[in-house]
């Protein structure tokens, strides 16, 4: 007597009119709510399509940083989310070769040379610069006494023999020249006139 009952979702005809839970499955026919979609290749929600809610999935990606980078694609991950498949490699003593071998960010840092180059520094020669990058410009060259680099860079006393003395170019002792000094400076052999008295 009386109206039937309600149809609910129980696998039973509740309201006895011959159909089981009519109306009250959803849309993936069955009961209580709709599952929540995952990244799975499933459709989850019983909408027809598979995995939306995912707009990075199947996108190229990247893990790691220096020689560690390795690139691949946004992939569905064991929990149901999204990840990148691409497997970075491992880290490496640091090297100067313009590469982040220890995959820490940064290129060459604490192998490279004062000048910030590769390789040794280089050696300092007489020229007006800093060669060694030591903010000394010619140090080791003493331009009052070196007589291929008497008073500036590159200003030899010529021929044999002459002396560097107080930054200007004079002959030393008469044994040591080569020919003949004279007024101070070393003179070529004499070749078509008299040569000079040597004393």
């Amino acid at each position: 007597c009386g109206q039937p009952p309600r149809e609910v979702c129980d696998l039973e005809d509740n309201d006895c009119d011959g159909v089981i839970d009519e109306r009250v499955r959803n849309a993936c026919d069955e009961c209580g709510p709709l599952a929540e979609e995952s990244c799975n290749g499933v459709d989850d929600d019983c909408d027809a399509r598979t995995d939306e809610g995912f707009p990075t999935l199947g996108a190229p990606c990247s893990i790691g940083v220096g020689a560690c980078r390795d690139t691949g694609t946004m992939v569905c991950d064991p929990r149901g989310g999204v990840a990148c498949d691409a497997q970075p490699g491992e880290s490496a003593n640091e090297a100067c070769n313009e590469v982040d071998d220890d995959c820490d960010g940064a290129i060459d840092e604490g192998v490279r040379n004062a000048c910030g180059a590769c390789g040794p520094v280089p050696r300092e020669v007489c020229n007006g610069a800093d060669d060694d990058c030591d903010r000394s410009i010619d140090e080791g060259f003493d331009l009052q006494t070196d007589a291929d680099h008497c008073g500036e860079c590159g200003s030899r006393c010529q021929p044999r023999g002459d002396r560097c003395i107080a930054g200007e170019c004079q002959c030393g002792a008469f044994a040591a020249c080569d020919d003949l000094c004279v007024a101070g400076r070393c003179e070529l052999v004499c070749r078509d006139r008299a040569c000079p008295d040597p004393r």
